[in-house]
């Protein structure tokens, strides 16, 4: 054994052997570990060659002989091409603890020990780090070497949304905006586009139909109508010309809201024409930008709809509908699927009125399925008619702007960092990164709430506990989760009118376009907050 600094003891483990708190003594294969590192509250596997391993210890305490070079030998062959999902399990848990330590000794050598253990094992090795890795992650994002190290744990996390919600915003941001930069050891320079505040869209488009070289390593802007003050910053420059794009966009009439707050917009099915084609295709580009420079673009307030389109071709619901249209969706989707027509005067059945497999927009019908104008909604189908109505009134109507819209994002985002930024970023989360995340006060938001008279006091007070508990950006969530957007309506949390009430289901509802919160029964904080967190991300946990 030989003592190093800041408590640190290395022990000699050709057999691999674990040791950590509490913890029987557990094997790991040798083929990755050859030397243990420990502390006084634990330890934890330290990789290094086998061959380099004794010239760290003393010629006594190096050599093994009798039974234990036997016993080192046997568990050497054991198992030796594997690395226990539960002897990862340890490894982390010993890490998350050391990391809490002062010591900055302690913490490289503990950042160094994670960086070789992400290098060697899968995906599958995590599932079993549980708790310890959700210790580890958010104690990673606060470390600047942490970071580092995220880069090659996103690769495994990314399959676990468990995990990549763990993930802060601001390194989400920063890892899309270096994936998105092509991988070149020779960066070229950024494109130079000139443009004018006036005809700032035209000047954009001319622009970039000279350049020849590639958008992935961003742009650098200077605006043409008026002299630069001397020593401003190109990233200043850009910083507005971003703010500016997005406002021209908003003002085009391409995207519209219907949710009477203007929180959210999406594409409008009137924008049509091969001009406005071309200028959705132009906002995908500049979508693209500001995610490539980590800009904020705060008025294009994107629907969640569309930005889950802009993350994969996701399947779209009601709860995307009733965000985007509410009041269709109370008159139309809410009346059939609940029945509401037999409640009226005088009753009605659901073939009364007189709905077949169509839907139609500004005047002009589409039939939802092959011979929809002939099938009629009856209480069998009406599920189907539903979801076809949904897909089309989200996408199947405006499919021609949508396609525009992702050809300009693509051109900076590829299919490949598109498959791992779906897989990594929730469709709330892209929102924040686009036009940053709402400040909230929870104290305000509660006053401005009510409480279901079915809702016990209990279940009331642990929601706004669970919310306390969660970072801004996954109170965010939970608030678009129920409301449809996380952008503030006119008047702030009074004109949301927020609501929480008790549902029998095994997770939680919501109905966004009453901004109305459905919660079941949980036996703790800790559990009702893990459960707003996965839904608000989009993979609700069941009861």
């Amino acid at each position: 054994m030989r003592t190093m600094a800041a408590g640190l003891q290395f022990f000699r483990s050709t057999n691999g052997v674990v040791l950590t708190p509490g913890d029987e003594l557990g094997k790991v294969s040798s083929k990755y570990f050859d030397k243990v590192v420990a502390v006084a509250d634990g330890a934890v596997l330290w990789p290094e060659p086998p061959s380099q391993a004794a010239s760290l210890l003393d010629p006594v305490s190096a050599k093994i002989d009798g039974p234990d070079a036997e016993a080192c030998q046997d568990a050497d062959t054991e198992d030796e091409e594997v690395l226990a999902g539960s002897n990862v399990k340890q490894i982390i848990n010993s890490i998350s603890l050391l990391l809490s330590a002062e010591s900055s000794t302690l913490l490289s050598s503990c950042l160094e020990l994670l960086q070789t253990l992400v290098e060697s094992i899968d995906s599958g090795a995590l599932l079993g780090a549980g708790s310890s890795l959700e210790r580890l992650i958010p104690r990673l994002c606060s470390l600047e070497k942490g970071r580092d190290i995220l880069y090659g744990l996103i690769q495994l996390l990314q399959w676990w949304p468990r995990y990549t919600q763990l993930i802060s915003l601001d390194f989400k941001s920063e890892w899309l905006s270096e994936l998105l930069q092509e991988n070149s050891e020779d960066a070229p320079a950024p494109v130079r586009l000139e443009v004018q505040r006036e005809q700032l869209l035209a000047s954009l488009c001319a622009g970039l139909a000279q350049c020849s070289n590639s958008l992935s390593w961003g742009i650098d802007v200077s605006f043409t109508d008026e002299s630069d003050d001397e020593g401003e910053e190109d990233s200043n420059h850009r910083q507005e010309f971003f703010r500016l794009a997005a406002d021209e966009f908003m003002k085009l009439g391409l995207f519209v809201s219907k949710d009477g707050r203007n929180s959210s917009f999406h594409v409008n099915p009137e924008a049509n024409s091969e001009e406005q084609l071309r200028q959705f295709e132009l906002c995908g580009k500049v979508i693209g930008l500001a995610l490539l420079h980590q800009e904020t673009v705060p008025s294009m307030r994107l629907s969640p709809a569309l930005r889950k389109l802009l993350l994969s071709n996701a399947k779209l619901g009601m709860e995307d509908l009733a965000a985007v249209d509410p009041n269709f969706y109370q008159s139309h989707v809410l009346r059939i699927l609940e029945g509401h027509y037999t409640q009226e005067e005088p009753p009605k059945q659901l073939s009364d009125l007189g709905l077949t497999f169509e839907d139609e927009i500004g005047g002009v019908k589409t039939e939802l399925c092959w011979g929809g104008a002939e099938r009629v909604v009856s209480e069998e189908n009406k599920s189907q008619y539903i979801e076809k109505l949904c897909h089309h009134r989200l996408l199947g109507c405006v499919r021609p702007q949508v396609d525009a819209l992702l050809r300009g994002v693509h051109q900076l985002i590829s299919p490949e960092v598109q498959s791992q930024l779906q897989r990594t970023v929730s469709a709330a989360e892209l929102g924040m990164i686009l036009c940053g995340a709402t400040k909230l006060n929870l104290q305000e938001w509660k006053e401005a709430s009510t409480k279901m008279e079915e809702l016990s006091p209990e279940a009331w007070q642990m929601f706004w506990e669970a919310l306390e508990a969660m970072t801004p950006e996954q109170q965010n969530g939970v608030l678009e989760f129920a409301s449809g957007s996380f952008h503030l309506p006119e008047g702030g949390l009074a004109a949301l009118q927020f609501s929480v009430a008790p549902t029998r289901s095994t997770e939680p509802t919501a109905v966004p376009c009453f901004s109305t919160l459905y919660l079941p029964s949980y036996n703790s904080v800790q559990e009702m907050r893990e459960a707003l967190v996965m839904a608000s991300y989009g993979h609700p946990i069941s009861k």
